[in-house]
């Protein structure tokens, strides 16, 4: 896939998210929430599983930034909220190449640690496709025989932040993962991990 095919994959997403939210009613006492974000990490060279043990896995000389938009349209359950996300990051090391994805997030209500932290955990399912692949990916790639251009995409996410702020900012981490689901896309078991921090502002 070339990278106009990525670039116009990454419109064609945000084009789509606000005629999704359109209609989209905020919940009782709650404003329709948005939000913006960044971040940056390493590539693992592990399965998803070990991966999120974040010290203990072997990480590529592969590092990753993106910035992604957020925008959450109703509770779904007493204590979630579904939204919208798109992203798009480049990744760097044997070569440059660029991902774009796209999907549901599924956000769970804060828990109060302390008094002055929050935990919200937090869950991105959807689809990714990339210019290239690279590191892991290409391994699996090459093993599986498949084709990891286009593959689903799962991102679990905690965030911390400070309830007695209204400043909107919250810090993340986010297991970065694409996968074939066990040969379901591209003939692929499995793709590539990375762990990312990053920065969100809602508004």
């Amino acid at each position: 896939m070339t990278l106009y095919r990525i670039c116009a994959l990454a419109c064609a997403i945000c084009l789509a998210m606000p005629i999704a939210a359109q209609g989209a009613e905020p919940a009782p006492g709650r404003p329709l929430d948005q939000a913006v974000f960044g971040f940056g990490g390493l590539m693992v060279d592990d399965d998803m599983g070990t991966s999120a043990l974040l010290f203990t896995p072997d990480y590529e000389d592969n590092v990753i930034f993106g910035i992604g938009y957020q925008r959450f349209l109703e509770r779904v359950l007493p204590a979630w909220t579904l939204g919208l996300e798109a992203g798009l990051a480049g990744r760097f090391g044997q070569r440059p190449t660029v991902e774009a994805w796209g999907g549901y997030v599924l956000r769970h209500d804060s828990f109060k640690i302390t008094r002055g932290l929050s935990v919200t955990p937090a869950m991105t399912v959807g689809l990714s496709a990339v210019s290239h692949t690279i590191g892991r990916e290409a391994e699996q790639q090459r093993l599986d025989g498949g084709d990891a251009t286009v593959l689903f995409y799962l991102g679990p996410e905690l965030n911390l932040s400070d309830p007695r702020s209204d400043s909107g900012h919250e810090v993340f981490w986010r297991l970065h993962h694409r996968s074939g689901a066990g040969g379901t896309l591209g003939g692929m078991r499995g793709a590539g991990n990375a762990n990312v921090f990053g920065l969100r502002r809602h508004f």
